[in-house]
């Protein structure tokens, strides 16, 4: 497929060790720092050559700064942390 298929969006194969579906799922992952650094590594491989996903990549990691900058310093009433914490103790999945 050549590169106006790839900037329609349409998915094209590489060869990279990483599937797509997978980069989508690890996006999360990355943005909050929880990947390991071979997988972290695999999916900025993979960002490098689909811009599907190097594109929701950025759009998470610009929400996901957009959301600290407004909710730092955000004070909540007395005890609600201590109330959350508890009940998602006290209820396990």
């Amino acid at each position: 497929m050549g590169l106006f298929g790839w900037i329609k969006g349409k998915s094209r194969k590489h060869n990279d060790a990483l599937a797509h579906e997978e980069c989508m799922q690890m996006l999360q992952v990355v943005l909050d720092e929880e990947a390991d650094e071979k997988k972290n590594k695999q999916v900025h491989e993979h960002l490098q050559k689909c811009m599907k996903c190097y594109e929701m990549f950025h759009l998470d990691k610009k929400i996901k700064e957009l959301l600290k900058a407004r909710c730092n310093n955000v004070n909540v009433p007395e005890g609600l942390i201590e109330s959350i914490k508890s009940k998602v103790n006290n209820n396990p999945t």
